[in-house]
C-alpha cells in the first residue's frame, strides 16, 4: 500500500503518526482514505465541498502533483504521498524574492524547502 507522510503538526490529527499506509490508486484517493482512517484530518484537508483546501499541497515521491497528473496522479504500492500544508505566520510580511509561486509549483518538496525567503517585520520589501 502507498505510504502517507505528514508533518509533525498534522500528525496531531493522525494519532501522532507521521507516516502510515493506506490503500489508493491516485494521490487524491490515498488522501481520502487517510481521512477515513483519521477522521479528524477531514476539516484540515478538505473544504465543505469536499475539495482539497487551497493551502494543502500533495507530493508523490517528493514531486508536487502539479508537475505530474494533478490530484489524479497514479500511485503504486511503494509510492509515498506527502500531505504538506503551506505555512504562514511569524511576521506581518513574508516576501519571497527569488521564486514565484509558479516556479515553486514545479519544484520538489526538498527544493521548495531550500528556496531563499526574506522576512521583514517592518513592512518594507
Amino acid at each position: 500500500m502507498p505510504t502517507v507522510r505528514v508533518s509533525s503538526v498534522i500528525s496531531y490529527y493522525t494519532d501522532k503518526q507521521t507516516h502510515f499506509e493506506v490503500s489508493g490508486s491516485t494521490a487524491l484517493e490515498v488522501v481520502q482514505n487517510a481521512v477515513e482512517k483519521y477522521p479528524q484530518l477531514k476539516f484540515h484537508i478538505f473544504d465543505s465541498e469536499g475539495n482539497l483546501r487551497r493551502h494543502i499541497n500533495l507530493f508523490v515521491n517528493d514531486v508536487h502533483v502539479k508537475g505530474l497528473d494533478g490530484n489524479e496522479t497514479e500511485v503504486g504500492e511503494k509510492d509515498v504521498v506527502r500531505i504538506l500544508a503551506a505555512a504562514a505566520g511569524g511576521s506581518s510580511v513574508c516576501h519571497c524574492e527569488k521564486a514565484s509561486a509558479d516556479e515553486a509549483g514545479s519544484k520538489t518538496e526538498m527544493e521548495i524547502a531550500s528556496l531563499p525567503v526574506l522576512v521583514r517585520n517592518d513592512g518594507s520589501f
